[in-house]
């Protein structure tokens, strides 16, 4: 029998965001209107160890824009927009700095073992199994349901020990952004109606993910003349994770100085922490070392409209969008794996997790059209309907990469079907889901006994109680080789129709 023990997280941690704005509009013309501003944003965080983990600094945020009226009548509108958008560090990367993972075998005495504490039976260890040969056996670290100390545990990953600062991240650590470009053309017809049509483009230019270092700190001691097995034994997998830009070049501290290394740099003592980890040696590694992939997300997407105003009778308006988004990246959180631990998605952790990951993103929806109404029936009547069609999201599969030891011990967590490669969005999509809603309003004729004006009001939610497939299971196989019966079905429909009602009093 295996238990398992985990920790996530540590003490309190502290964050705080500074941001600086400035903005002026310049009429250079009674037809051409600018708009210029700068945003600057300050991010820090503070770790489990009481010192600043994240020091962001120097993020230069322009905001331009422009309106053109060509002929001066107010009937046709040019505009155009262009910002970087600076996303902070979350705050759960600092928190997750003491986290603990680690895994006991023991044997079920009498039979299968019952209840939420179960009875155990003689606890193996290196001495009287074959716990060696299923991987990295360690000694067991206290808090267990056996004795601690004796070699019989797997470390999954963390030590529960807070990190410092320097060696947390790299050295060249820039924050997550993002640039916009918009351009757009409005024209209005008539009094009552109004078309446009507005190209969106948005490219992902840097992420701040966490990796983990250990194999690369291995490598980086076979590399120099330093002793291999002793860094083999403290970066074993699950010693150092930091934080980069994955993609580019970095230096950084290594936590605790490398076996042999006679002139560490060293940062005093911190109470809580390890003294093994107040030292640090300065390593360089290239992108080409690393192996990742550099994180890619790019957004076009073409959205046309028209709108026929409210006239006291009736008013009309719609739009279709045709767009794609494409990459490796999705944000930061994971709808692949439901993983919404903002900011340390696993997409890094390991080179081979990346592998295969470009492709159009969960939030792709190539077409998309909606459609809003209101009419009023009588003069207390009011009635409006919503209708949409939205096209499928794409999938591939998941599961265990054949190749890359540390993404394997992740399970179905990478592109691959039963070994297969299966790049993202490439295999299956969802239903393309439809939807129609309808409301009523009735305002109540005003009466004496009435504390004010009462409006009654009711919505029917999915009409056509439409049941569209809106997300499937991506798991393929969970060993690397038997396809798993579930592997394409359903996890999510349309929310079934349903109806509500309210009212608004004004008194």
């Amino acid at each position: 029998m295996e238990v398992a023990y985990q920790r996530l997280g540590g003490q309190d941690i502290d964050s705080e965001n500074k941001s600086y704005y400035i903005q002026d509009s310049w009429d250079v013309s009674d037809t051409l209107s600018l708009q210029l501003g700068l945003r600057y944003d300050d991010f820090l965080v503070q770790g489990l160890s009481e010192e600043n983990s994240f020091d962001l600094s120097g993020n230069w945020g322009p905001r331009l824009g422009f309106t053109w009226d060509p002929f001066g009548n107010g009937d046709d509108k040019f505009y155009g927009s262009y910002g970087r958008y600076f996303i902070p560090p979350a705050s759960n990367l600092a928190y997750r700095g003491a986290d603990f993972g680690f895994s006991e075998f023991f044997l079920i005495p009498n039979g299968q073992a019952e209840g939420v504490v179960p009875v155990l039976g003689q606890q193996l260890t290196e001495a009287n199994s074959n716990l060696e040969s299923q991987g990295n056996v360690v000694d067991c670290p206290a808090g267990g349901f056996g004795a601690a100390g004796v070699d019989g545990c797997f470390v999954t990953f963390g030590r529960g020990l807070p990190e410092r600062a320097f060696s947390k991240t790299s050295q060249q650590l820039e924050a997550t952004n993002e640039d916009e470009f918009i351009l757009g053309y409005t024209r209005r017809v008539d009094d009552s109606w109004t078309v446009g049509a507005a190209l969106t483009y948005r490219r992902l230019n840097k992420v701040s993910e966490d990796i983990t270092l250990d194999q690369f700190v291995v490598q980086y001691c076979e590399d120099n003349g330093y002793d291999v097995a002793a860094c083999a034994a403290r970066w074993d997998g699950s010693w150092q994770y930091v934080v980069i830009n994955p993609g580019e070049d970095i230096d950084i501290y290594t936590r605790g100085a490398l076996p042999g290394d006679a002139n560490p740099t060293c940062f005093g003592s911190v109470p809580g922490t390890p003294e093994l980890t107040n030292c640090g040696t300065l390593i360089h590694l290239t992108a080409e070392q690393l192996g990742y992939p550099k994180p890619k997300r790019e957004y076009l997407g073409l959205e046309v409209t028209f709108e026929r105003a409210w006239d006291g009778k009736w008013g009309l308006q719609g739009s279709y969008v045709a767009s794609r988004s494409r990459g490796n990246y999705e944000g930061t959180v994971l709808s692949d794996n439901g993983q919404a631990d903002a900011g340390s998605t696993i997409l890094f952790d390991y080179p081979g997790l990346a592998d295969f990951q470009s492709g159009l993103l969960p939030n792709h929806h190539g077409h998309q059209f909606k459609l809003f109404g209101s009419y009023q029936l009588m003069d207390n009547l009011l009635i409006g309907a919503n209708a949409s069609v939205i096209s499928p999201q794409k999938y591939s599969c998941l599961g265990v990469h054949p190749t890359d030891p540390g993404a394997a011990g992740y399970g179905a967590s990478s592109r691959y079907c039963a070994g297969t490669p299966a790049p993202r969005g490439t295999l299956m999509e969802s239903d393309w889901i439809k939807n129609v809603d309808l409301s009523m309003s009735y305002t109540m004729p005003v009466q004496a006994w009435m504390p004010g004006e009462l409006v009654l009001r009711a919505s029917v939610f999915n009409v056509f109680d439409s049941k569209g497939v809106s997300q499937l299971d991506e798991v393929y196989d969970e060993d690397g080789d038997t396809p798993l019966a579930t592997y394409g079905a359903p996890l999510a429909f349309q929310t079934p129709r349903y109806v509500r009602f309210g009212f608004d009093l004004q008194f």
